[in-house]
């Protein structure tokens, strides 16, 4: 419950600091915190890979510097 709180906060703060700990979220056990993380970074990043965290990792290496100054 705490971990799918916290992704719906780090979701409407919107800070790109949040995204690569995100990222690691999405191998959590409980498929309603995947599905809270995924929303979480497609409303931080604009992007939608849904809870493949292979996905996010890969775009976020080729893209974080659009990001994080």
């Amino acid at each position: 419950m705490v971990r799918g709180y916290t992704a719906r906060v780090l979701r409407k703060i919107k800070d790109a600091r949040a995204v690569e700990p995100l990222i690691n979220i999405l191998k959590d056990e409980k498929y309603d915190v995947r599905q809270k993380t995924a929303e979480a970074l497609e409303n931080i990043t604009g992007e939608g890979f849904g809870i493949s965290q292979s996905q996010w990792k890969e775009w976020w290496e080729e893209n974080k510097d659009r990001f994080v100054k």
